[in-house]
């Protein structure tokens, strides 16, 4: 294990966010210092200073805003700007952003600005177009639904790259339907030639699809999501990478998970290039019991070497040989009196390190075990304890996880953990990442320390991920409302 050498050993993260409304106005600024930014999260927020500032205006028909905005154009494929703080994320665009209902059924929004990066702005000016429109009335059984998006960026370009453009737009459509218990909706966007360092500077357009359906019984509920994406790193500033100046949010299509060791091998979405999805099924049977069962698949498109700009060809309904991702879990939660609750929980995983992370070339095969109880002994005091173990002959091999934790809801709890990783069970070496910590809420306030020894990683957030580096040491939060 690799440890990250720190010129400071103190590092914190500082956020004041002032807000105000008068009337049908609305103002407010954050201020944010990063000294220096704690570990994992990007060097460029390093410093400080006011980041969002903004007023609003807002009536029936109109809200308008200057300044900072976040702003989504249908499932965020081809326009999402959002903050992720555990993420060390803000995509902010700091310019105008003006919404209108001219009739019940249709909202109109127009956009523009320059992307946040860090303390500065990115390169890219951004203009957006979206239309949003309900197609049925109210009493109508069919209800159907749709929108129109552009987007463009404009970034000068003074280089001797034939293939980059200064001008990149995208366009995308959307149609929603839904009928009693059954719900149907897709999005389909493309993008115009976009060479950058991610795509190696070729020229082929980028575009994504998305399908997704429902349908919801009594005691059944079935989902299915479906997706392919193919060269879609939409930027607002052509040389950044991770997460700086995102423009586009390829959603993941594979189950969330948040016990600790299924977070080790999480899924990040490909934007170069994937197609897949997952089925999702849950029936409760009763009121104390709910069994749910997932299974993902993600694979690589099937891409062709050519010769020129564009520099490779792909059939769109062919799918690659190269597997991703495969993620096969079933979770029986039950509820066996007021008092007692447990959840149990198995997770097959085929995981391609090589391509997600770029550390690792052997795809990583994993079987996960997980048990967790809570006792409510008390009528706001309760004893929860966690039982996890992953098994993989890849990797770092084996990993087991215990965990208690004491709360009295809702203002407080403390836990104690401890995560340990060993080859095989003669244990003969065996590395402890133990912690402590606890938390206490008082009204709008809310305060959490921890110590302990941290893992290597990736913490992801909706597909969206960042590496964290291992470390030990002392962590405090602290949250205020007034």
């Amino acid at each position: 294990m690799i440890y990250e050498q720190l010129e400071s050993k103190i590092a914190s993260n500082n956020y004041l966010t002032l807000q105000g409304q008068y009337r049908k106005f609305r103002a407010g600024v954050r201020y944010e210092a990063y000294l220096p930014p704690l570990l994992g999260y990007p060097y460029n927020l390093e410093g400080r200073g006011l980041v969002n500032k903004f007023i609003t205006y807002q009536n029936d028909k109109i809200t308008a805003t200057i300044g900072n905005f976040y702003e989504q154009f249908g499932s965020g494929m081809i326009l999402r700007t959002q903050e992720q703080r555990f993420l060390g994320m803000d995509t902010s665009l700091d310019g105008f952003q003006l919404k209108t209902n001219p009739t019940k059924n249709y909202t109109v929004k127009l956009i523009g600005g320059k992307q946040r990066l860090g303390f500065k702005h990115a390169d890219g000016v951004v203009i957006g177009l979206d239309n949003d429109f309900r197609l049925s009335k109210d009493s109508a059984s069919n209800q159907w639904s749709g929108g129109l998006s552009f987007v463009n960026k404009n970034e000068p370009y003074d280089g001797i790259l034939t293939s980059v453009k200064p001008n990149v737009w995208a366009v995308g459509g959307r149609l929603n339907f839904q009928r009693n218990n059954f719900s149907f909706s897709t999005e389909y966007i493309t993008k115009s030639a976009d060479a950058t360092p991610a795509n190696r500077y070729i020229t082929r357009r980028g575009s994504g699809l998305l399908l997704s359906s429902n349908l919801d019984f009594e005691k059944l509920s079935l989902a299915l999501n479906l997706k392919r994406i193919e060269n879609f790193d939409f930027r607002s500033q052509r040389s950044e990478t991770l997460n700086n100046a995102l423009l586009s949010f390829i959603p993941a299509t594979t189950k969330q998970h948040s016990y600790r060791l299924l977070t080790l091998y999480p899924y990040a979405s490909q934007v170069m290039g994937e197609v897949g999805g997952q089925i999702d099924v849950v029936y409760s049977p009763n009121e104390t019991t709910t069994i749910t069962s997932n299974f993902a698949a993600l694979n690589a498109l099937n891409k062709k070497t050519i010769e020129g700009e564009e520099g490779y060809k792909s059939n769109f309904f062919e799918i690659g040989k190269e597997k991703y991702y495969r993620d096969l879990n079933i979770e029986f939660e039950k509820k066996w009196s007021k008092k007692f609750k447990t959840n149990m929980v198995f997770v097959y995983l085929n995981y391609n390190k090589g391509q997600i992370l770029g550390t690792y070339q052997e795809m990583v095969k994993s079987y996960t075990f997980i048990f967790d109880a809570t006792y409510k002994f008390l009528k706001k005091r309760a004893l929860r304890f966690e039982l996890q173990h992953l098994a993989t002959k890849q990797d770092k091999g084996n990993w087991a996880m215990s965990l208690i934790e004491y709360s009295v809801s809702p203002k407080y709890f403390f836990y104690i953990s401890d995560e340990i990783n060993y080859r095989n069970f003669s244990f003969e070496k065996v590395t402890h990442y133990p912690n402590i910590g606890s938390a206490f809420s008082y009204k709008s306030h809310r305060l959490s320390v921890g110590y302990g020894r941290q893992r290597e990683g990736l913490l992801c957030v909706g597909g969206i991920c960042r590496l964290m580096p291992a470390y030990t040491g002392f962590s405090a939060s602290l949250t205020s409302s007034f």
